[in-house]
C-alpha cells in the first residue's frame, strides 16, 4: 500500500510531518525553558527536544554571522528553515527505504 504513493504525495506527507515535529519541538522547548530555574543551566532534554530546530538555528547563525542575531528578529526564520530541512531529510530517508524495498522485491 505504501509503495503505491507517488513521490509528490510522499514529499507532501514529509512536509506535513516536519511541520508537526517542528511545532511540537518548539512548544516542548519553550515549556521546558519556562519551568527551568534561574540557574542558567540548560538541561539535556532541551537539547534533545530542540534537535528538529537545529537546521534553523544553524542557518540563522551562519547567515547573519552571530548567534546574537536570533535576538534581532531573525529568530522568526528558524521554524520555516527547520521545517524545510527536516522535510527534505524525512523524504530522503523514506525514499531510501522504499528504494531498498523495491530493489529487494525485484531481486527475488
Amino acid at each position: 500500500m505504501a509503495s503505491s504513493i507517488d513521490w509528490q504525495a510522499r514529499l507532501l506527507l514529509s512536509l506535513l510531518l516536519a511541520v508537526i515535529v517542528v511545532f511540537a519541538s518548539g512548544v516542548t522547548v519553550l515549556l521546558l525553558d519556562s519551568q527551568r530555574s534561574n540557574s542558567g543551566q540548560t538541561t539535556i532534554s532541551e537539547y534533545v527536544f530542540g534537535l528538529p530546530l537545529a537546521p534553523g538555528w544553524l542557518f540563522v547563525v551562519y547567515a547573519f554571522g552571530d548567534w546574537r542575531a536570533v535576538h534581532q528578529g531573525q529568530i522568526a526564520l528558524v521554524p520555516f528553515v527547520s521545517a524545510g530541512v527536516d522535510a527534505f531529510v524525512i523524504f530522503l530517508i523514506w525514499e531510501l527505504f522504499r528504494w531498498r524495498a523495491v530493489r529487494k522485491l525485484l531481486s527475488s
